[in-house]
């Protein structure tokens, strides 16, 4: 799996939530395509994580990430 590409997905939503709400969330910069693909990478082997993405013809189309997490 290409975590770049799942990097480069991360970004788009990071930039996306920021112009929805950019008081609470934080600004997309260079350094977040690599960073969120670090973190999606970190998170393959956690039990408490499940990353899954759609591929079509070995193009990744997307990806769905969920973590359980205690009380907030």
């Amino acid at each position: 799996m290409d975590v770049q590409i799942l990097g480069a997905f991360g970004t788009l939503l990071v930039a996306l939530h920021h112009k929805l709400d950019p008081q609470r969330f934080i600004e997309a910069t260079k350094d977040t395509p690599p960073a969120y693909a670090r973190f999606l990478e970190r998170k393959i082997d956690d039990p408490n994580a499940i990353l899954l993405v759609a591929e079509q013809g070995g193009i990744l189309l997307g990806y769905v990430y969920e973590e359980m997490e205690g009380h907030d």
